[in-house]
């Protein structure tokens, strides 16, 4: 299915005009990819329309602090605007993560793209392809998002004749199996690397939100500092370096995002129990007042 690498990605972020930002998601991770557009062998592309009818492709991140969407980078292999109706649309939406999904372990809750908080049109005939990004802009509006979402792109509303294929990463270089989703015209989404009813590929898509952490919306912010956590990978017994550290929250969540530990209202804490978690990347976040630790560790067996 790989028809050939896209080149020429390396765009300076800062000639976007996304410098007064904090972050671009997940594009410095798509970068040590190899980036290739994948097509499908009914039509089209696999991440974009095609002869199996698939309504939507999604990208999920995860982000611990409360932030501004701004906008949605798109990097798009192919477009074909064959239809010559300007009505013809790609709409980008941003999805929270609450919703019910396939997996390559099964159906899980509460993973998957859910409930639409926004969205923006784009024409086809507007659509980049080649190298440069396509830009969705959510300036106007004010999306306030925490933990995890998606963003997507939904080619429903698109006219027959039009084609769009999106880039990827290239199979095997993905940041996490869970991150990337289809919406099959039955409706369901699925990892797009669940071997039997998706793709079977473990890849990245080319969607990145460009978000604002400092935006005056009303954010409450905290200060963000270093935790200091050993032995790093540990086995049973997490340990906190810092002292005399008191909290009102501490949460514990996988590489996929997803919260696996929680403790409230504890005065204070040296070590964590972390034996009944699986192998793998964890990130813990400790929350007090205006105050909010992080750190990362690997637990092993």
């Amino acid at each position: 299915m790989k028809i050939g690498l896209i080149t020429g990605l390396l765009i300076a972020v800062a000639q976007m005009g996304i410098a007064q930002v904090t972050d671009t998601l997940g594009y410095s991770d798509f970068l040590t990819g190899t980036q290739v557009l994948y097509d499908s062998p009914n039509g089209g592309y696999a991440f974009g329309n095609n002869g199996y009818g698939d309504k939507a492709k999604a990208q999920s991140y995860f982000h611990d602090q409360s932030f501004v969407l701004r906008k949605v980078l798109l990097l798009f292999g192919d477009v074909k605007f064959e239809s010559a109706d300007s009505n013809s649309v790609v709409r980008v939406n941003v999805y929270d993560n609450y919703g019910t999904g396939v997996t390559s372990l099964g159906l899980s809750d509460s993973i998957a793209p859910d409930s639409v908080l926004g969205f923006v049109d784009i024409p086809v005939y507007q659509l980049v392809a080649g190298g440069s990004f396509t830009e969705a802009s959510f300036a106007h509006d004010t999306i306030v998002i925490r933990d995890r979402f998606s963003i997507g792109i939904d080619l429903t509303m698109m006219s027959q004749g039009d084609t769009v294929g999106l880039i990827s990463t290239t199979d095997g270089d993905a940041m996490g199996a869970f991150n990337s989703w289809e919406l099959t015209s039955n409706n369901d989404w699925f990892t797009v690397e669940q071997p039997v009813y998706s793709w079977g590929l473990d890849v990245s898509l080319a969607i990145f939100p460009v978000i604002d952490v400092d935006d005056p919306a009303g954010i409450y912010q905290y200060e963000k500092r270093s935790l200091s956590v050993y032995p790093n990978p540990c086995v049973d017994q997490l340990m906190i370096s810092n002292t005399d550290l008191k909290f009102a929250q501490l949460s514990i969540y996988d590489a996929q995002g997803r919260e696996v530990m929680n403790m409230s209202n504890a005065k204070d804490i040296r070590s964590i129990n972390v034996s009944d978690l699986q192998s793998g990347f964890y990130s813990i976040t400790i929350t007090n007042d205006q105050t909010q630790w992080s750190s990362k560790f690997v637990k092993t067996y």
